[in-house]
């Protein structure tokens, strides 16, 4: 509703980062699977549209996912449509990195207008940076055992979660 604060994510999105490396000394086989379910109950797999550097997820006119192959290097996208899977595979390299990126929209994405994500590393700083701003007025608790540091950390951060997330955030502010 138009009533919710400014900061009530209306476009929630999970970023998946998956990184394959060989850290041996001889050129390796490598693979990376990745399996997509458009309806679990029914069993029926989604729909995978790979290209040279990125694959399309979708059921029907929905799209699931995007996942960017642009840094894997040496490694193709292979396709099982019929299982809904994508496969990440080819030799890689001694001491070499590969890594893909599934972007997985929580909101719906139009097959005919797809948005651009920017790349991961500048969601993940700026998922970094909105955090660090929200906990910077929570309570703060020096202690010298870092485990439970980051227990109280990740409290503050689920609470602030539930109560944003309920009555479009009323419950907080």
């Amino acid at each position: 509703s138009g009533d919710a604060p400014e900061w009530f994510g209306r476009r929630p999105l999970c970023v998946a980062e998956f990184v394959v490396e060989n850290p041996g000394t001889a050129p390796a086989d490598a693979s990376l699977v990745l399996a997509f379910v458009a309806d679990a109950n029914a069993g029926r797999p989604a729909q995978v549209a790979p290209s040279e550097a990125h694959a399309t997820v979708a059921d029907g006119d929905r799209i699931l996912a995007f996942v960017d192959a642009a840094g894997a290097g040496p490694l193709a996208f292979r396709a099982e449509a019929d299982a809904g899977r994508l496969i990440l595979c080819g030799a890689l390299p001694p001491g070499a990195r590969a890594h893909c990126v599934a972007y997985l929209p929580g909101f719906p994405v139009p097959a005919d207008a797809p948005p651009a994500f920017p790349d991961s590393a500048t969601l993940l700083a700026d998922f970094e940076a909105y955090w660090r701003d929200v906990l910077a007025p929570a309570m703060a608790v020096d202690i010298p055992e870092p485990l439970l540091a980051n227990v109280i950390r990740a409290s503050q951060v689920y609470c602030l979660m539930a109560a944003r997330n309920q009555d479009n955030g009323r419950l907080i502010e």
